[in-house]
């Protein structure tokens, strides 16, 4: 026997028409790469049909407030079993002469208070909810530093915490009734404004307060951080909603185990959970004319759109991209910009929205600042750097650009323009070149390193490449367009005949530079060394390497004794390079097993209404599967009856080994 109760009030048995053993309830992941929606929530699509004094009961409500939504519980006596749902005018159908309804149920958390207003914008000037409960945003005062060469230098802006945005927006949708909760958003802060508000106080509403609706920052966040949501409940069993990084919502805790597979098993393989590309970066990078780049817009080290076609997996579906890509701007010189731009002036990004990160220090906000200890300058959103961003999302994110740069620990440093002052010694003409390239383009595993070395003809800075891992690699160098740029001291800057350039690429046991293991070189010979521009270049092939062993490269300038030799003679190329182009593993394919969860198990099984109770209030464990971990795709529970498990897991099981 069951009890209905609308709003907690127990309706008479016989007004019931369909009750029965039949309600499906189910738990439901909704996610995947391409799925605006990242929840996983409880759903209902059951229906129940009802007259008498329950229907007297609904209508009269109803004529009062046309927007009341019911809350439903239906109660088995029999068992602890409790179906709570909520129903309201929208899905009724009456009949108005029989006095009998017939309504959808939806689940009391999500689908009834939510679902419908993800995508409607609210100005965060509202005051109200949308029934007049009173609510507020709170805006906050940041201090952004402006100065890369000093972060105590700084403006003060408003703008607003996102995790703050998103209790307002939810708030405002459901009469502050369902709050949102965050760990991770609480240790990790981000803030966002508006452009007019980083340059200027804002005195109309619309330039200080954004129009958002909670997908809009959601998705925002979630390109960058890999958040997820998801239903939870407090200890008074009130729903709210967690927003957690992605990794909570997969967690080890056993909800309960299957030791035998039942008759029918199905597994078959969700390619819409993989992807063959990845788009990373912001769609606003660019600076006004007159604005320095205060940190370089390099590939994978800043944050520029960019794509990555090598990264997702074999079995991902065709042209399927994980779009990670901002609307918001994000790129710290963009916000530099913003800051320093002339108060009471239009500013081209004055309506984009700008997001950062923040902490706060004695009670403070500060805009994180971080040192690039290359550059010595600071700059804003190290966490969100495309780096950084992929490193969230893709377990084996180094190898995705290890590939397209064909060598797993690839780098490319280079320098435009070296000078080299060359004196006579013994008898001929030569020069050790400084060769410390100062811009890695790329350094997937931090290998390289400058450092100063006394070869016994003065001291030289040197960038090396120290090697980590026992393998065979395959080094290039180049130096371009060398030629003789002037002589300084006695005469005119005339040209030398015969001129001789080596460069050399060195293998040494180790960074002392005590033992010379192998020298790789080219060389060139300029006749006239004003006019003749002289290309070099070394590429060492596949080279055994042990760890320790260091790689460097030397550039020589020789010309015949007496040329010049009371001068200094000052050369110079237009490109110096250095960088690993290869190594044995280049051709290895890399596992393209992403972790997420492609593999999805079916079948129907007696779950008890514990078990289903406990899976709600822990959605986020998994089901051991003959010892495979298994998460909840969904899971629709069938009460008395078999329940239906779709599962989600990592491993490929063939069952009949």
């Amino acid at each position: 026997m069951y009890n209905v109760y609308f709003d907690n009030i127990l309706q008479d048995a016989k007004d019931i028409i369909n009750i029965n053993d039949s309600f499906e309830t189910s738990i439901v992941r909704e996610d995947g790469f391409n799925n605006q929606r990242q929840i996983i929530r409880e759903k209902s699509d059951a229906m129940l049909k009802f007259g008498g004094n329950a229907y007297s009961f609904v209508c009269n409500t109803l004529k009062e407030n046309t927007c009341h939504v019911f809350n439903v519980k239906i109660q088995d006596t029999k068992s602890d079993y409790n179906y709570n749902a909520t129903m309201s005018v929208i899905g009724m159908k009456r009949d108005v002469v029989k006095c009998v309804c017939i309504t959808d149920l939806k689940d009391n958390s999500f689908s009834a208070y939510i679902d419908g207003y993800l995508n409607n914008k609210v100005s965060l000037f509202n005051a109200k909810t949308k029934n007049c409960e009173d609510i507020l945003v709170n805006t906050k005062l940041f201090k952004m530093p402006y100065n890369v060469s000093s972060p105590t230098l700084y403006k003060i802006i408003s703008g607003f915490d996102v995790l703050d945005v998103m209790k307002f927006i939810i708030n405002y949708y459901t009469d502050n009734t369902i709050n949102v909760v965050s760990d991770y958003l609480t240790d990790n802060k981000y803030a966002i404004t508006t452009g007019f508000s980083m340059h200027n106080h804002g005195f109309a509403i619309s330039e200080k307060y954004p129009e958002l609706s909670f997908n809009d920052i959601f998705e925002e966040l979630r390109k960058k951080l890999a958040i997820y949501m998801a239903i939870e409940y407090d200890e008074f069993n009130n729903p709210y909603l967690r927003v957690e990084h992605e990794s909570y919502f997969f967690s080890d805790e056993e909800l309960f185990s299957i030791d035998v597979l039942p008759i029918e098993v199905t597994q078959e393989y969700d390619n819409k959970r993989n992807f063959n590309q990845i788009s990373i970066g912001s769609k606003d990078t660019n600076v006004l004319e007159d604005t320095p780049i205060t940190y370089p817009q390099l590939r994978y080290k800043a944050w520029n759109e960019e794509g990555y076609g090598k990264c997702g997996s074999c079995l991902g579906e065709k042209d399927s991209v994980l779009n990670l890509v901002s609307d918001y701007i994000i790129d710290s010189n963009v916000i530099i910009e913003a800051l320093i731009f002339d108060i009471d002036t239009d500013y081209e990004n004055d309506s984009s929205i700008f997001l950062w990160n923040y902490e706060v220090v004695s009670n403070e906000n500060f805009g994180v600042f971080t040192l690039d200890a290359k550059s010595s300058k600071y700059y804003y959103n190290e966490s969100i750097r495309n780096e950084n961003v992929l490193a969230n999302f893709i377990q084996y994110y180094r190898e995705c650009i290890e590939i397209q740069r064909q060598s797993s620990y690839g780098f490319l440093a280079t320098k435009d323009g070296q000078t080299l002052n060359v004196t006579d010694v013994l008898g001929y003409v030569q020069n050790y070149v400084q060769w410390q390239v100062s811009e890695y383009f790329i350094d997937n595993q931090d290998s390289l390193s400058n450092v100063t070395h006394d070869f016994g003809a003065g001291s030289d800075n040197l960038t090396i490449f120290k090697c980590q891992l026992d393998n065979s690699y395959n080094f290039k160098s180049q130096a371009l367009n060398l030629y003789q740029r002037e002589t300084k001291g006695v005469g005119a800057n005339n040209p030398t005949a015969n001129v001789t350039y080596t460069l050399h690429v060195r293998v040494y046991s180790d960074d002392t530079f005590g033992t010379l293991l192998n020298t790789y070189t080219d060389t060139g010979l300029a006749l006239n060394s004003i006019t003749d521009r002289i290309d070099l270049t070394v590429e060492t092939g596949l080279i055994p390497l042990v760890v320790d062993n260091v790689v460097c490269c030397e550039l020589i300038v020789s010309y015949p004794v007496g040329s010049n030799p009371t001068d200094v003679v000052v050369f110079e190329p237009d490109l110096m390079s250095f960088e690993l182009i290869d190594d044995s593993d280049s051709c290895v394919t890399v596992n393209s097993s992403q972790d997420t969860y492609p593999y999805v198990t079916t079948f129907e099984y007696p779950v008890s209404y514990s078990q289903y109770k406990n899976a709600i209030n822990n959605k986020n464990g998994c089901i051991n599967v003959i010892g495979y971990k298994h998460w909840i795709k969904e899971f629709k529970y069938k009460h008395g009856k078999k329940s239906t498990l779709i599962l989600m897991t990592n491993d490929l099981i063939c069952g009949c080994n």
